[in-house]
């Protein structure tokens, strides 16, 4: 709770994600979003190239991420232990739910990767 309430009076201060932000597991679920509704939906493991995509962009893109508060729509939902990413055209956005079972959403809009890497 503490942190939480740092981050949000330091909105400017940009940290690396740290690791518990980053293990998606074996399996991720890919949701497709088109004009504000569900599109297509996909599972995909560690041998699929959209896996990698997405780990390559995350470890790539480790720092630079701000605590958020603001509600995105999805384009681009990648979901996996916990963890959700938002992929979108100028930025990502991650939510997930740290050691200590508190709730964060950070996000990065200096990606210079639109949607994680993944093709749109």
């Amino acid at each position: 709770m503490v942190k939480a309430f740092l981050m949000s009076i330091l909105w400017f201060w940009r940290m690396e994600l740290p690791p518990e932000a980053l293990n998606f597991g074996n399996r991720l679920e890919i949701i497709v979003y088109e004009k504000g509704s569900q599109s297509s939906t996909e599972f995909v493991d560690q041998t699929d190239p959209k896996y990698r995509s997405i780990m390559e962009f995350l470890a790539a893109n480790k720092k630079n991420w701000k605590q958020d508060t603001s509600s995105y729509a999805p384009d681009i939902l990648v979901r996996g232990n916990g963890i959700t990413l938002n992929c979108r055209k100028g930025n990502a956005i991650i939510y997930y739910t740290d050691n200590e079972k508190e709730s964060l959403q950070f996000s990065s809009d200096t990606t210079s990767v639109s949607y994680c890497g993944l093709n749109q």
